[in-house]
């Protein structure tokens, strides 16, 4: 990890306020967001943290500030700065002392019945406020949850049950089902976030006294790193793939010299620093993540060791590819870019062997290399300095990936003994299934329009929030795919809007896992169906070329679409249908 990118996970606060300083003006090109602060406090010294991580992940925030604790009147006036400035990113920043006045010092003051209504009324407060701001703005509202600095019985709070933590735990538990409801509502686990660095350990008495600035400057180097891991996981899709080495990486020693029985891993040090660090890159690939192996080694023992070591909690199956060879790792990082779909920029490369490590550096200057510690105990910690590793959002399809790129493997091998093209589609004996997004579909709609590139007709980003909208003025619908070796899940997404008597075709998407199954002319052949059912005329559909979709270039001309300017495609519909390929059945609202 270099200088710059231990600022992820380290630093004080001073170290920021120089980063920034430093390389603050090459990052003109980053990509804009817009970051409102609405609070109830002094909260201003974590804006050079987060403006230092944000450029360093190449971000260009633009901020503004809410008034001091004038956060209500800003979320209830739709003509307040708030709305004028149309961020993308709402933080509000509120402390419990500040919500419920008295509480932490005065609990005992009043009965505990009285501190239940007033803590329902507060959270019935905050569910009105973020309603408001759902209907009133896209933007993406990051929410602080509440932690207690003191309670007024001391250690005695945790013998009751009517305890003043039991009602910010209330309060907090109440604020996630609030955001479990709103698509553009995440919670930051300040809570958490506390327990881990300890309350005291942030604040600063002589800041609080003389300024009213809840904590000290490192304090808000924490909460600076610790806020910086929501909004990037809000803005930047989560990384698609670790590749990881085995020897001295995944278990100690040498295979190949210390056969299976002598390398290290199991319960006693050092074994078990690896046995952890398998737990966690397994834990990893339940998140979404696919795994992959490139070694150089024998894939006999290789095999042999991952079936038969008593303590293996990897297997075979786990990962997505496997790389056992002894070429060039370089070439065959490439080669498993390549086989999965993906851009090297998605891929984590984990390797003890500083040369084998710069050597991908210099080859892809995009991919995240982590050099492997030689200190056993210090290689769990290598997780640890992973960007792009927090999701706020966990769809089905992405629990089930590894499972999927699995039986990706059998079709590829099924795609090798078919005839031709036409054969192997039929072989796969698809079913096509278009619905109209849902409260469950609606977080992979969201999700597949970040993160698809390849086939992205428009390569438009959504928030949930943004495709919420467009549902109460358009159409909005998943594609998902299965065939005889598994369900893909949602693979695609279409956004259509109506404009007099022409349906528009503002998104149109699939996942590259499904890209030449001929699943898009089911799409177009359910749009056009649509379209006559609306009594429309024509079908209009725009290809905004990028460096990646090259693979969609000829969707819309290929199908009978008539090119009407340099970037979008007419079909009359007067033409008739759009014929879907026969070997798929298709399950739409028409059928």
């Amino acid at each position: 990890m270099n200088e710059r990118s231990s600022l992820y996970i380290e630093g004080k606060y001073s170290d920021y306020v120089t980063a920034l300083s430093e390389f603050h003006n090459n990052t003109a090109n980053g990509q804009v967001i817009k970051i409102f602060v609405a609070r109830s406090y002094t909260a201003e010294l974590i804006q050079p943290v987060l403006d230092a991580l944000l450029v360093l992940a190449n971000f260009s925030p633009r901020w503004k500030w809410g008034d001091y604790n004038q956060y209500t009147q800003e979320i209830l006036d739709p003509n307040s700065e708030l709305y004028q400035f149309d961020p993308d990113l709402l933080l509000l920043l509120t402390r419990i002392e500040d919500l419920v006045p008295n509480f932490s010092d005065a609990f005992l003051q009043r009965p505990y019945s009285e501190w239940n209504i007033i803590f329902q009324d507060a959270a019935q407060h905050i569910s009105s406020l973020l309603k408001t701001v759902s209907q009133n703005s896209h933007a993406t509202v990051l929410f602080q949850n509440y932690a207690l600095s003191y309670t007024s019985l001391g250690i005695f709070d945790a013998q009751i049950l009517q305890s003043q933590s039991k009602l910010a735990i209330y309060l907090n538990e109440e604020l996630t089902k609030i955001a479990h409801g709103s698509p553009n509502v995440i919670i930051w686990d300040f809570l958490r976030c506390c327990q881990l660095s300890g309350s005291a350990n942030l604040q600063q008495n002589k800041l609080w006294y003389s300024s009213k600035i809840p904590f000290s400057q490192d304090g808000f180097a924490v909460l600076g790193r610790d806020l910086f891991r929501y909004i990037q996981a809000i803005f930047k899709p989560l990384i698609k793939c670790i590749i990881v080495d085995l020897d001295n990486t995944l278990w100690g020693g040498i295979l190949g010299e210390d056969g299976v029985e002598g390398i290290q891993l199991g319960p006693d040090y050092p074994g078990n620093a690896y046995l952890d660090f398998q737990k966690q890159l397994l834990n990893l690939s339940h998140r979404g993540i696919l795994l992959a192996i490139a070694s150089k080694n024998n894939a006999e023992d290789v095999r042999s060791a991952m079936a038969s070591h008593p303590f293996m909690v990897l297997k075979e199956t786990d990962f997505a590819i496997q790389k056992i060879n002894w070429r060039d790792k370089a070439e065959t990082i490439a080669e498993i870019a390549e086989e999965l779909s993906i851009s090297v920029s998605d891929i984590v490369f984990l390797d003890d062997n500083p040369a084998e490590c710069e050597r991908v550096k210099s080859a892809y200057p995009d991919i995240q290399v982590i050099q492997v510690s030689q200190k056993p105990f210090e290689v769990p910690n290598s997780i640890n300095k992973i960007d792009r590793l927090e999701t706020v959002r966990l769809t089905k399809e992405d629990r089930l990936k590894s499972q999927q790129y699995v039986q990706q493997q059998q079709r590829i091998n099924i795609k090798k003994e078919a005839l031709d093209l036409n054969d192997f589609l039929k072989k796969l004996e698809m079913t096509v299934e278009i619905s109209q997004v849902n409260e469950f579909s609606l977080p992979r709609a969201a999700q597949l329009t970040q993160k698809t590139n390849q086939y992205n007709l428009t390569t438009k980003r959504y928030t949930e929030a943004d495709i919420q909208n467009l549902i109460k003025t358009g159409h909005v619908y998943t594609v998902s795919c299965r065939d005889k070796y598994g369900d893909n899940g949602i693979i695609g997404l279409t956004v259509l809007v109506e404009r007099e008597r022409t349906l528009f075709i503002d998104s149109f998407l699939l996942s590259c896992r499904v890209i030449s199954r001929k699943i898009e002319v089911c799409m177009l052949s359910f749009i056009v169906q649509l379209a006559q059912t609306l009594d429309m005329k024509s079908v209009v559909g725009q290809y905004i070329k990028t460096a990646k979709n090259n693979p969609c270039a000829t969707l819309y001309p290929s199908n009978g679409f008539l090119e009407i300017d340099d970037s979008r495609y007419e079909y009359d519909l007067g033409k008739g249908p759009i014929l879907s390929p026969e070997y798929i059945t298709q399950i739409s609202p028409f059928n």
